[in-house]
C-alpha cells in the first residue's frame, strides 16, 4: 500500500461549471471522467488506502468511498443518478486484455444499432417503472457532500 500523496488540491465545483460554460479562462484544468470500472476504484484504494476509516457494512459505504475516490482523482464531482431506473441496451463482450482482467470479458455498447431501431422494437421495450426510481444516493450527497463538490447527473440510461 503506498499512501496517499498530499497534491494541495481542493475542489472547486463553482469554477468547474465556469469551465463548463466557457465562461472565462479557467485558473486551473478540470478533470473529467464519466466512468470508472468498479476493479480500477477497488485498485486505487487498496493501493492508496483510500479506505482507512470506512464501514463497509455502512448502507452510504459506495456514496463516501466515491467522495474519496473522486477527491483522491482531483475530481471536483461524484456522479448521481436515478437508482432501479435503467434503460435496456445492446452489449456487444469482447476479450478483456486490461490489466485488471475481467474473467467474463469486457461489455461495450453495440454503436452501430440502438436498441429501438422500430415501432415494434419501440412497443416490445422494456421500459422501467418511475415509480421503482430512488433517489436515495442523490438524497443523502444533498445532506453530505462537501462543499466544494457538486454532482453530475447521469448514468441512469442513454441511447448510442
Amino acid at each position: 500500500m503506498v499512501k496517499s500523496p498530499d497534491k494541495g488540491h481542493k475542489p472547486d465545483w463553482e469554477a468547474f461549471v465556469q469551465c463548463l460554460k466557457r465562461a472565462g479562462t479557467p485558473r486551473r484544468v478540470h478533470f473529467i471522467e464519466i466512468y470508472l470500472d468498479e476493479e480500477v476504484k477497488q485498485a486505487l484504494c487498496a493501493r492508496y488506502d483510500l479506505l482507512d476509516g470506512l464501514d463497509a457494512a455502512d448502507p452510504y459505504f459506495l456514496e463516501k468511498r466515491e467522495i474519496r475516490i473522486q477527491r483522491f482523482l482531483g475530481y471536483d464531482y461524484v456522479l448521481a443518478g436515478l437508482e432501479n431506473f435503467s434503460l435496456s441496451l445492446r452489449w456487444m463482450r469482447a476479450e478483456d486484455v486490461a490489466e485488471l482482467k475481467r474473467a467474463s470479458g469486457r461489455l461495450y455498447i453495440d454503436e452501430h444499432t440502438g436498441p429501438i431501431t422500430n415501432w415494434q422494437e419501440f412497443e416490445a421495450y422494456p421500459w422501467p417503472d418511475p415509480q421503482q426510481a430512488s433517489v436515495r444516493a442523490l438524497e443523502w450527497y444533498e445532506r453530505n457532500l462537501p462543499d466544494d463538490m457538486c454532482v453530475l447527473g447521469g448514468l441512469t440510461g442513454h441511447f448510442a
